[in-house]
């Protein structure tokens, strides 16, 4: 199905849901308020965010809306290098400022779709349009991005530069690259192990590493950072970010989009509680988590179940 519709019209869809929805309020997070007060935090009162946190400038009106003002600052210095610029721009206007951090996540989130699509066409040019798809109309990707506005975001994008760089054998630009993401968010350096894995293939013949290989291990090793993240950690919906991106870059198969469809469904219905009591307290959380894990279940028993009446069927 996907194959007969054209690049064009994709992106002409891509880039209609990011128009409309970087004008979005950001109904499910506070995060992007954190972002902005962190990059105040410099502008305008010159102090350190890793030393002061919002609390301390009790006077500041923002503090009104926002959550989280107990903590410092949390991410790594790159984001702030990409922020304090906007802040700075924004002149402590706040609707100013709010817009340009939209629009920086929405720029990196058309940027990551981009990327995609030029990774996909190096090994798989047929598959282009299906990865497009996957990640850029992924309804959990289209909220956490374009209206959430999470900055899990621009760490996926260098991640994803750094291995279009890595197939280009541009290996020291590559290397700068993820380690750049690194210094938003940590959670994609596990990426160097796959990486570093892939460069020494190219240097002795005799470490065989296929482009397909080095994808599959980078999914390998982003999965275990997610695992172990969430080991120690209450799930949120943004998390699987750090994974489904590069979920995209995989051959397409059924158990794939199932697994995906089920997981995507199953966080996003995390939502479900807060939109109907308006709150997240009484048994929320325990509904939460009986969502997030049992939709997937029901998904991958749809899927078995098809498989098997598939296989019956062949059979008779």
């Amino acid at each position: 199905f996907l194959k007969k519709i054209s690049t064009r019209s994709i992106w002409k869809l891509i880039f209609l849901t990011a128009v409309i929805l970087t004008f979005s309020y950001n109904a499910f997070s506070y995060d992007i308020f954190n972002y902005i007060f962190d990059a105040k935090i410099i502008t305008h009162y010159q102090q350190n965010p890793y030393l002061h946190k919002a609390l301390d400038f009790p006077q500041d009106p923002m503090l009104n809306f926002m959550q989280w003002t107990h903590r410092t600052y949390p991410y790594g210095p790159g984001w702030l290098f990409l922020t304090v610029p906007l802040a700075f721009i924004g002149s402590n206007i706040f609707i100013i400022t709010f817009f340009l951090f939209k629009f920086l996540i929405t720029g990196f989130y058309l940027g990551t779709a981009y990327l995609i699509q030029k990774i996909i066409k190096e090994i798989r040019p047929e598959d282009g349009v299906a990865g497009l798809v996957f990640f850029a109309l992924n309804p959990l990707v289209v909220i956490e991005s374009l209206v959430s506005a999470h900055n899990d975001m621009p760490m996926i994008f260098f991640a994803m530069l750094g291995i279009y760089l890595a197939i280009k054998k541009k290996w020291f630009i590559s290397f700068l690259t993820i380690g750049f993401s690194y210094l938003i968010k940590q959670v994609t350096i596990v990426i160097i192990f796959p990486l570093s894995l892939f460069l020494l293939s190219s240097i002795y013949p005799k470490i065989k590493l296929s482009t397909e290989s080095f994808i599959k291990l980078c999914v390998f090793f982003l999965l275990l950072g997610f695992s172990y993240v969430l080991a120690k950690m209450e799930i949120q919906p943004w998390y699987f970010l750090w994974v489904l991106p590069f979920l995209a870059l995989l051959k397409p198969s059924k158990i794939i989009y199932f697994l995906n469809g089920g997981i995507t469904l199953g966080l996003l219905l995390r939502y479900a509680p807060f939109l109907y009591r308006g709150d997240w307290n009484g048994n929320v959380l325990l509904i939460k988590t009986y969502v997030t894990f049992v939709t997937p279940l029901i998904f991958l028993f749809i899927f078995l179940l098809f498989t098997y009446l598939k296989k019956t069927k062949k059979n008779t």
